[in-house]
């Protein structure tokens, strides 16, 4: 048994396997099966109660030496680059983004949606003007729009197409599925619309505003207590832009 889950031990059944139903303290149904189940379970419990020191130190010393792949494996290291913002590590962060993530996520859907909401948060914490690579992001969410049934994923696809600043991009999807919208998730999506437009756009303080208004909803379509944070930093942050200072920490790259 691993010490970071003998410190740190997962509910159990009655049977000593792992509880089948381990959610977070927002009471969101998480991944707990097997070992990379109890690592997900720890990350989220110290995320979810402020301890991001040991959460940082138990995810790393779990991680360390092992190889993995698939989306289970990506989004411990999503989890793992949450503690390293948390803790000022940047740079820390953003490397691990570019050799666990970004790749992934230039080729596939493994990383749907840790992909956009992690470089997000980057672009939040940069501590200078930084290009962020959102164009391979862009493509592979444009590739799944209409692959993905899921107004959770969805969502994320359209935080990378407004990355990217691609307002054209978010007014096809916002004008093809607006007379077509039958779930509750779908037609709550579309309340983002305004937003992520404004965000295409990079009219950073409406776009603070908006999403602002639209924070508290986020929790109806999907995701967990850690992966909603962003949203409420998000609002925050494009808010408190001041377009008369310097360049914008979150800028477009010319892939």
């Amino acid at each position: 048994m691993s010490t970071l889950v003998s410190n740190h031990p997962v509910p159990r059944s009655p049977t000593g396997h792992p509880a089948p139903q381990v959610r977070d303290a927002g009471g969101y149904r998480i991944f707990s099966h097997g070992e990379m189940g109890e690592a997900h379970a720890f990350a989220h419990r110290m995320f979810d109660c402020g301890q991001i020191r040991a959460g940082r130190h138990g995810l790393e010393t779990w991680l360390a030496g092992k190889c993995g792949q698939g989306s289970e494996w990506l989004h411990l290291h999503f989890h793992l680059a949450l503690f390293e913002l948390e803790s000022g590590d940047w740079h820390r962060a953003c490397a691990r983004f570019e050799a666990e993530i970004l790749p992934a996520a230039s080729s596939g859907v493994e990383a749907l949606t840790d992909a956009p909401g992690l470089l997000w948060r980057l672009a939040i914490a940069a501590p200078e003007p930084v290009v962020l690579p959102w164009q391979p992001l862009r493509r592979t969410a444009l590739a799944n729009l209409e692959r993905v049934d899921k107004p959770f994923v969805q969502l994320h696809n359209l935080l990378a197409i407004a990355g990217a600043g691609d307002v054209t991009g978010i007014d096809s999807w916002h004008e093809s599925v607006s007379a077509t919208a039958m779930s509750p998730g779908e037609r709550r999506l579309l309340q983002f619309a305004p937003a992520l437009k404004a965000l295409a756009a990079r009219s950073w303080r409406e776009a603070g505003v908006l999403l602002q208004e639209t924070a508290r909803e986020i929790s109806s379509i999907g995701g967990s207590r850690a992966q909603n944070g962003l949203f409420e930093q998000l609002a925050a942050w494009c808010a408190g832009q001041d377009f008369g200072a310097s360049t914008h920490r979150q800028q477009l790259d010319a892939a």
